[in-house]
């Protein structure tokens, strides 16, 4: 099965939009961040997760000028050892941006209340441990000399990701083991979550409703991966079709205006810290 090549103007629409991605999102991230660290209404445990999320969207936001360089120029030009460190950085922010999205709706869901002040911040550095130690894990193996999975240029040749044209048991492995876990384990946990939220004697729609813009959004930014991922290991990443490899970097690339504004919906803190600042900016102009 021949697989037909990108044109020009589609190399260039996407070198667009992930020039695009890299502004709003940086914009987005570095704003986010500053909220929660200049104002002490929001130094509470639970936080951690809310940086940790930015942290990890903001080095995604940060990784989209190499591949809009590389979508215009129409290969990747930076050579291998940079396609490497550019997969590392990329698993490690993505993984980093899922799980800590997914801690964060679990804990709306099983806290109290939304705006909870005060408790124990001892599981949440715990959480917040595992997340970044679970994310360096699984970024790290398939460097050398480790070597189990591996990095490659992606076949429209604008990003590096995993090799999923390799079909080495090994790797296979990993693979399973990969997608398990930084995937597949926290929709599940979120689709656990939303299934005991229903069936609970007093449903609370506001956190089913968290539930379900986290799970949607996992769907949308990772799940054209997850798609090529299963169709590399079941057939040959070859005969997955170049739009949808080449789409997928593009719609994980959305994750940081995205958690962004679910992050500022979902937080009554937030949006009242950002609408008191707009409002005395906008007292100060009048």
């Amino acid at each position: 099965m021949e697989v037909a090549a990108l044109g020009p103007l589609e190399y260039y629409i996407m070198g667009l939009i992930l020039t695009v991605e890299a502004i709003l999102g940086t914009i987005c991230c570095v704003r986010l961040l500053l909220v929660y660290l200049k104002n002490p209404t929001l130094h509470q445990p639970q936080s951690l997760l809310g940086i940790t999320l930015c942290i990890g969207d903001l080095g995604i936001a940060l990784m989209c000028p190499f591949a809009a360089f590389a979508s215009f120029s129409e290969t990747w030009p930076f050579g291998d050892e940079y396609c490497q460190l550019y997969a590392f950085t990329g698993m490690l922010f993505g993984t980093l941006s899922i799980s800590a999205m997914a801690c964060l709706a679990l804990d709306k869901c099983y806290s109290s209340s939304n705006d909870a002040k005060g408790g124990s911040s001892q599981p949440y550095i715990l959480i917040t441990s595992i997340i970044w130690l679970n994310a360096l894990f699984w970024s790290l193996t398939p460097l050398s000399p480790i070597g189990w999975g591996r990095y490659a240029i992606e076949p429209p040749k604008s990003t590096c990701m995993l090799d999923f044209a390799n079909r080495e048991p090994s790797y296979m492995m990993y693979l399973f083991l990969m997608a398990s876990t930084v995937y597949a384990l926290p929709v599940g946990a979120i689709l656990w979550c939303l299934v005991k939220l229903r069936k609970g004697k007093d449903p609370n729609n506001g956190k089913s409703k968290v539930c379900l813009l986290v799970l949607f959004s996992l769907i949308v930014y990772w799940g054209a991966y997850g798609i090529v991922a299963l169709w590399a290991a079941l057939d040959d990443i070859h005969n997955v079709p170049l739009r949808l490899v080449a789409a997928a970097p593009i719609l994980a690339k959305i994750c940081p205006i995205g958690n962004t504004v679910m992050q500022v919906l979902t937080n009554r803190n937030i949006r009242c810290l950002m609408y008191r600042k707009e409002t005395v900016a906008s007292n100060k102009r009048e």
